[in-house]
């Protein structure tokens, strides 16, 4: 029997432990969230060139101020490709021991070039796929979380309620000990008795009667 209570202590503090470390450790996302409220309230609002900064509290729409602005710096970046070549190619072409502009080295640089393209290009598709992924995932997370929390604290509830009860039981046990506990055999034996007084008493009014 102190085996089993044993076990049993052991089962209600590992549960009330799970609880607890979902209670005091939040979600990654939640810390995210709170620090993107935190930014909202003070620095995004000064952005006046950003759609965000109109409703700061508003996330949606992050993606299009994102959009608008990796428009812009693409065409800045086009831009300055675009100057840089040409002076790296006046540089070039104006020192005083110019050299020759050989096939094969136009290649290379061309191979080279066309290398890192591949590679960027790879790299966005993977972030894209990335962004993609957490975007469906987020909100099927954050709703298990919560979940979770709400689970957790019902369990944490409920051990607290088995805690009060085995506490109560203990309490009884104190107040009737097994020596004044009454037996099934006693119990039936004063009912058979109270059923013979019952039925006497009975006979004794219709006779009276």
């Amino acid at each position: 029997m102190a085996g089993t209570s044993t076990m049993s202590d052991m089962d209600l503090n590992a549960v009330r432990k799970l609880a607890q470390s979902y209670t005091t450790h939040p979600l990654h996302l939640t810390a995210l969230h709170a620090s993107y409220l935190d930014r909202a309230t003070s620095d995004l609002p000064t952005l006046s060139d950003s759609l965000i900064s109109l409703q700061p509290l508003n996330p949606s729409l992050l993606e299009r101020d994102v959009a608008d602005h990796k428009d812009y710096f693409t065409k800045i970046k086009f831009k300055y490709l675009e100057q840089e070549s040409k002076e790296r190619f006046l540089r070039y072409i104006l020192r005083e021991d110019p050299p020759s502009l050989r096939a094969a080295h136009n290649m290379q640089l061309e191979q080279t070039n066309t290398a890192l393209k591949t590679s960027l290009k790879t790299s966005k598709l993977a972030l894209e796929s990335s962004s993609a992924q957490v975007r469906t995932l987020a909100p099927q997370i954050d709703a298990l979380h919560t979940q979770t929390l709400a689970d957790a604290a019902e369990s944490t509830q409920l051990v607290k309620e088995i805690r009060d009860m085995e506490l109560e039981l203990a309490r009884l046990r104190a107040q009737h000990p097994p020596e004044s506990r009454m037996t099934i055999s006693r119990a039936t034996q004063i009912l058979d008795e109270q059923v013979d007084t019952l039925q006497q008493l009975t006979k004794e009014l219709h006779d009276s009667s």
